[in-house]
């Protein structure tokens, strides 16, 4: 994980998870292992990424979403 990333409280950062520079990760996010966020994401408040998850850069993931288990976006 770069240490350009910021990361709200409370978050779970499982092992393996890819986050490359000028994301933003909200409070009480879930990542689960192996996933991969995109650069330059931001990854709002009480979002859950499941195991091998890949979301490309520039996206931004509103409250409250779940991404389940291998999925794209």
């Amino acid at each position: 994980m770069s240490e350009f990333v910021t990361i709200g409280k409370g978050t779970i950062i499982h092992a393996g998870a890819i986050i490359p520079p000028n994301s933003e990760i909200g409070n009480f996010v879930f990542i689960n292992l192996r996933s991969q966020i995109g650069h330059d994401c931001k990854i709002k408040d009480f979002v859950s990424i499941m195991a091998g998850v890949n979301i490309t850069g520039e996206t931004i993931i509103e409250k409250r979403c779940l991404h389940s288990l291998w999925s794209y976006s």
